[in-house]
């Protein structure tokens, strides 16, 4: 009895290599997307002298 390990891996290995490439894709388009906003209130979040989490944590649960 043999055991054959590299055909029955592939499948995995092809699947896996396809979502990290297209999680790497979404996390691109999502740094793409928020940088304006970012840059935009940054000269606001200095002057109120808040760090960045408790900025955008008040700023997105609307405190």
């Amino acid at each position: 009895m043999s055991i054959v390990v590299l055909p029955h891996l592939l499948p995995f290995l092809v699947g896996f290599a396809v979502l990290a490439g297209l999680a790497l894709v979404l996390a691109v388009v999502a740094l793409v997307a928020t940088t304006p906003v970012v840059q935009e209130t940054r000269r606001t979040r200095l002057r109120r002298h808040e760090g960045v989490l408790h900025f955008y944590g008040h700023l997105a649960l609307g405190h």
